[in-house]
Parts: C-alpha cells; structure tokens; sequence
C-alpha cells in the first residue's frame, strides 16, 4: 500500500513543476510588458522604439550609467553601474562584465563619472611618484611608479601601471585590477616622503609607513607643530578638496556596492515604520553637530497652522536613510572595517608608570640577545609611532574613502537615484552647506520639481529645516560624539580633528549660504556657489524651510520662511531684549563717555537690537541715542549688514571662553565688510581677558542670541522686503492683547 502512492507523489510533483513554470511564464511575461515603456520627449533613442526604459537625456553610446533592474528588490542588488554598448537596441554592460538588454531594466541615467576622478592630471605616473591602492581582490598596495613607466591618458584605453619594489605585483591594469586609487597631493610629497613598498595589511599601516608628522621649528614645540600641520590641512582643503590626498579613481563595482548598501539600508528603515511614508524631499541645512536629528522630535503644538502637514515628515524622519557624505562614506565596501582598525588605535600613546616600566625592562632585555624580546620592541616601537600619528591615521582613513570616491562621485549619483525612487527610498538629505554646497543644493530642488529630471518622475514637495545653534553648544556635542566613535569603533560625524578647527568656518559658511540661497529663490534667481549675482532665473520655490532653535532641551520653531503669514515666535522681542540688556551690564557700553576700538562696533550690533525689541522712550533706548550723538557713530540699518559684526564678536568671545582647549581658527577671510581694524581686535580682546570666566559665559550666551536673531532678522528682511520691524511691533500688539 504504501509502494502504491509513489506514482501518485510522483504525478503530483510533476504537476507541481508545470503549474510553478506556467508562474514563472507568466511573470517573465508581466516583466517584459511592464518594461515596454514608450521612450519619453528628450530621451535620447532613435524614433520608433517603444521597448526601451526611460533613459536620461544626453546618454550615449559609450556613456557610463547608473540603471535599475526589473523586479531586483529580493536579489537586493537593484542598480548596477555600466557602459552603454547599445541605444538601438539598448545593451548595456554592467561593471562586472555581464550584458543587460532594455526590457530587464526600469530606469537608465547618467552616472557622475567612469571612474576617474577630477582633477585628471597624470603627474602621479611619473617615476619614483608614491601611490596608495586596493586591489579588487582585497590587498592594500603602497608602491613606487617603476623608472621605466611611460605617462599614459587615462581616457585612452586600458591603462597599465608599472610599480616598482614589489616582485609579486610588477603592474596592474587600473580598470580590471585597481578598487582605489589614491596619491599624496603635489604640495605634500615630504610628508609621505619615506614610503616604502608592501603588500597586504590594513589602510592605517600602509599610512602610518608613509606619513611623518610635521617637525617642530627650533621655537616650536612638538604639539605647536602638529597643531600648525593639522590647521594647515584643514585651511588648504577648504579651496582644494584634494588636499592632503588626491583620489585618482574608484572602481564602478565598488560604487554600485556602496549604492546598494545605501538602498538595502532605506528599505530597512522603511519596513520599520508604523505607517505609510510620503514621498517627499525633506532637507535639514545647517553645519556639524547642530542637531538635525532632533528635527524628529518637534512637538505637534509647535507645527501648527500651515505648517499641519509637516508633523508627518518630522515623524517620519527616523525612518528615513540620511544622505550625506560620512553616511555614504560607511557604505563604501571596506571602510567600515579600515576605520574600525584606525581607531583602535590609540592616540593617548600611554605612559603611565606601569607600562613605562614594561618598556624599560623589554629594551633592557634586548642586550642580552634574546629574539623573542627584540621582536617584542620592535613592535612597542611600532605602536608607539603609530600612536603618536594616531589622529594622521583616523584622518586619512576617512578622507580617503570620503573625498573623492564619495563626496566627488558616488553623492551625486546616490541624489538621482533617490530622487527618481523616492517612492521606493524614504530618505533625508542633510548639509553642512560648506564651500560648493549651493550647486548640490539647488541640483536637489530642481530634480525633484521637475517632471522629466533626470528621467519622468512625480514632482515632490520640498521642506526644509534649519536647526540653529551656538557654537559652544556643537563643540561639546562634537567632543561626545567622537567619544562615541572611539568606544563604538564606528564613525559618527565626521572627522574630529578637522571639525574643531572647522567649528567657527562651517557655521559662518551655513549662515552666509543658506541666507544667500533663500535671497536669490525669493528674487527667481538661481544661486551659485560663485561670487556675485547669479544672471539664470529659476522658478523653484521651497514649500516649507524652518528656523528651528536647537539650543534648548526642546527644538523651537522660529520662522517658516517659506510661509506668506508666518511669523517669528512670540517670544522673540523677550530674548532679544534679554540679550541687549545682558550685553550692557557687562560691556556697560552706555556708561562709558567715549567709544573706541571694538566697542563702537559692539555698540552699533548692541543699538540695531535695541531699537527693533525696546518702544522709542525706553531709558536704555534714550541713553544709546545719546551714546551715538556723542561718538558720531553710524548706525547698522540692514541685517545682512549685521551678522558679519556679530560674527567676529562671537568668534572672540568663543576663543576666551575655551582658550588653548579650541583648534578653531577665525572666518576674518571669508566674511564680507571684514573691516574690522587690528587695533580694534586687540583691544577688545584685552577687554575679554580681563574679565572673569562667569561673565564670559553670560556674554558669550547673549552673544549666541544676538547672533542667531541676526540670521532670523536677515530671513524676514529677505522674506518681507526689510519689513522686519513691522513683524515685532505687530507681535508685541498680539503679546499684550494675550496678557490683557
């Protein structure tokens, strides 16, 4: 009985297969029709063909491409990089070699690059040059370019590589062989100078046999010269994104790993939402460690009226995929493990008596021959140098990755792919808006207002959020973060070093940036990262761009820019007056008979204030007027004209509170009407230092305020064509009929 129901399993499996080959069939046949998607106006396909997917207009035979695959969601590789074999028909060859044809793919657009990366000079090949590179296969290279090595286009072929001093690796094919390609910039040769060539190991150990810290002058010390290298490296990368280190190239196959990794890691974030996310562009501006992510805990109360919609984008916001450079930089393949490595790495070098015993009793132990004990040295030596460099090896393990192949290349394409699938990939786009940030910016708000852009897409709605807050808030949030990224062994925010130099440059270029991106959409203007007015109009607005105040233990919203009615908070005219008065008791600006030096300029920021938060017969307000006769000192009538003032006084104020704590350098250079007289630096920094650390603190608060209602006043100044005081007389008549 039992031998008896073997033909019967067997014609059921039988019926199995067919029934499971006739869904097979049928889904083969859905994709195919769902993908016969008639080629738009503007794509580039010759007339007639109705098989193709939408392609972005511009691509070529022979143009690299970013393409999505039909129905790839469960293999979990969605997009390939690849080359255009053929528009007619469409055949394209993915960075791995295989061909894909038009019916199996959904969308096709152009990628960034092919792989080179700007600027694309070939000094590196010449002889005797150090290179950095990663095998596809895994190895990390350090090489010298071989004596023999003819310099090479890169776009003209196959480029073959002549190395020097590695018997296993005579040369290497970069477009077969190479994932990263990296090379000591021109004006940084010396302090990769004593490179030597190797195979194998981690990034950081090919870094550390490369790189020397900077020599101390005879007056200098040894913290002196490593404080001047590292202020050096920062000032210089902020015109040449290339510097200390230039990235040469970047495999396609090690961005369209990093690509998909970004997109397995949206989808994730999406599965854990309780509700149906929006397609939208959401964008939070502002510079390191301002705190965007609190934007996901504003209150309801406080998106009220118009701004009802945007307590859904706020919730939402934690289960969206942030895009920005040090997130895409931890999806690059590698990084996450060659960062780890980096910082475990210890900086603290240590030298407690313990260990300086240990050492001692190791190096005495290596006289008497022992090869166990020399072996032993030889390695607390090598630990000991790398300590030494250990913010070196944090740093350009994360530049390597961040630079070029992320911040150059893979951002850009990560930006059409979510905007072209939102509907797929609920993201956030976040930017410190530092150097050319503006032409990242708008290429966002004009892809995602169009309908054809990169290729035809549903328009989406654009809200924007400015998390504002003081620079002693972000320097202890910087000082925890990295905390975090040394315990986690993970990165967090970015790089340490080149933040706390940066603090004071990221906040004055957010400020500038995002005021001058508002002024010139408000115009229909479309802004540029150049200097001067930009001569192309735009018609791109921005639904919804709050001021957020971040100070406090709640985000505050301040102004909905975007919003004809919107107004500042109620309790703006308060702070601002709390602020002024806090500044006269310190500085007793009206008790002083005659100005000089910085305190006419204090006063000048001190009596626009005044006048726009205090009525016209106000004690204060009397006294300032009287001041002003007195000094003959001409008053600050245009916000824009304030906040490069209040600026430098904050930035003071900030050196004297942390003293020899902070790395930061000034903004003197990148700030407009810097005409701020030495003399008067110096006796206002005199004025700082003999004042007591408490009243530092109480000013450098008051300070904090002035300065962020400079950038509100610009914003409503921008927004109401200069109407700005009308705004707070108006508040005050509505503060005073609440409290009636």
């Amino acid at each position: 009985e039992h031998l008896g129901t073997r033909p019967r399993l067997n014609m059921q499996l039988a019926w199995d297969c067919v029934s499971l080959t006739k869904a097979l069939a049928a889904i083969v046949s859905s994709s195919r029709s769902a993908s016969k998607v008639t080629a738009t106006a503007g794509a580039n396909l010759p007339h007639g063909v109705g098989t193709h997917p939408p392609i972005e207009e511009g691509v070529l035979v022979g143009a690299s491409v970013i393409a999505k695959v039909q129905n790839s969601w469960v293999g979990g590789c969605p997009y390939l990089y690849g080359i255009v074999d053929s528009l007619n028909p469409l055949q394209i060859s993915d960075a791995q070699g295989n061909l894909h044809h038009g019916e199996a793919l959904q969308w096709v657009v152009s990628a960034q690059d092919d792989g080179w990366l700007a600027p694309f000079g070939l000094e590196w090949q010449q002889p005797g040059r150090y290179v950095l590179l990663q095998l596809l296969q895994g190895d990390w290279v350090s090489a010298r370019i071989a004596a023999d090595h003819e310099l090479q286009p890169i776009k003209g072929g196959f480029l073959h590589l002549k190395l020097d001093g590695l018997e296993t690796l005579p040369s290497v094919c970069i477009q077969t062989d190479v994932a990263y390609l990296f090379t000591p910039h021109e004006k940084c040769q010396e302090e990769f100078g004593h490179a030597t060539s190797c195979r194998g190991g981690r990034l950081a150990e090919h870094i550390e046999r490369a790189f020397e810290n900077e020599k101390p002058t005879p007056h200098e010390t040894l913290e002196d010269a490593l404080r001047r290298q590292r202020s050096r490296w920062v000032e210089e990368s902020r015109v040449d994104g290339q510097y200390p280190v230039r990235s040469i190239w970047v495999h396609p196959k090690i961005k369209e790993g990093a690509l998909n990794e970004f997109a397995r890691r949206a989808l994730r974030k999406k599965q854990e939402s309780p509700v149906r996310i929006h397609p939208e562009i959401v964008m939070l501006l502002g510079p390191p460690a301002a705190g965007k992510s609190s934007i996901s805990r504003l209150s309801a109360d406080q998106l009220s009226g118009s701004m009802v919609p945007l307590r859904r984008t706020a919730a939402s916001l934690k289960y969206r995929e942030e895009v920005n450079n040090d997130n895409l930089t931890d999806c690059m393949p590698g990084f996450a493990e060659e960062y780890k490595y980096a910082l475990s790495v210890d900086d603290t070098n240590d030298r407690s008596p313990k260990n300086l015993w240990k050492k001692a009793r190791t190096a005495a132990k290596v006289h008497l021959g022992s090869v166990a004990h020399r072996l032993e040295w030889i390695r607390d030596m090598h630990v000991d140098k790398m300590s030494a460099e250990a913010w070196a090896l944090h740093w350009l393990t994360y530049l390597v990755y961040h630079h070029g192949p992320v911040r150059d290349s893979l951002a850009l394409d990560v930006i059409k792919v979510t905007i072209v699938d939102a509907h797929e990939l609920p993201v956030y786009y976040s930017s410190c808006m530092v150097g050319k940030a503006m032409a990242r910016t708008m290429l966002i708000l004009d892809l995602c207002h169009s309908e054809s852009k990169p290729v035809p897409h549903k328009p989406l709605a654009f809200r924007g959020f400015w998390p504002f807050t003081s620079q002693e808030s972000r320097f202890d949030r910087q000082a925890g973060r990295a905390m975090d990224e040394k315990k986690e062994r993970k990165l967090k925010g970015g790089n340490l070093t080149s933040n706390l130099v940066d603090i004071h440059y990221h906040a004055q270029q957010a400020e500038m940036n995002i005021t001058k991106m508002l002024g010139c959409l408000v115009q229909g203007v479309k802004p540029t990262d150049e200097e001067g007015k930009s001569d192309e109009g735009t018609d791109v607005l921005v639904d919804h761009f709050l001021v957020i105040d971040n100070e406090g233990f709640e985000p505050k919203v301040l102004l909905d820019f975007a919003d004809a009615e919107g107004q500042v908070s109620d309790g703006i005219r308060d702070h601002l007056m709390e602020s002024v008065t806090e500044v006269e008791r310190l500085l007793k600006l009206l008790e002083k008979e005659q100005l000089h030096g910085f305190d006419v300029h204090i006063f000048r920021v001190f009596k626009f204030f005044l006048n726009r938060c205090a009525p016209s017969d106000h004690p204060m307000r009397i006294r300032a007027k009287e001041t002003k006769a007195r000094n003959a000192i001409e008053s600050l009538k245009d916000p824009v004209d304030v906040l490069p003032i209040v600026t430098e006084i904050d930035e003071h104020i900030f050196f004297r509170k942390y003293r020899s704590q902070s790395t930061a350098t000034h903004t003197n250079a990148y700030r407009t009407m810097s005409h701020l007289q030495k003399g008067d630096r110096t006796s206002f920094r005199d004025t700082l230092a003999s004042m007591t650390d408490d009243d530092i603190e109480a000013l450098k608060k008051a300070t904090s305020a002035l300065r962020k209602y400079t950038c509100l006043a610009i914003l409503q100044y921008l927004k109401k064509e200069g109407d700005w005081q009308d705004e707070l007389v108006g508040m005050e008549q509505n503060i005073g009929e609440r409290s009636s």
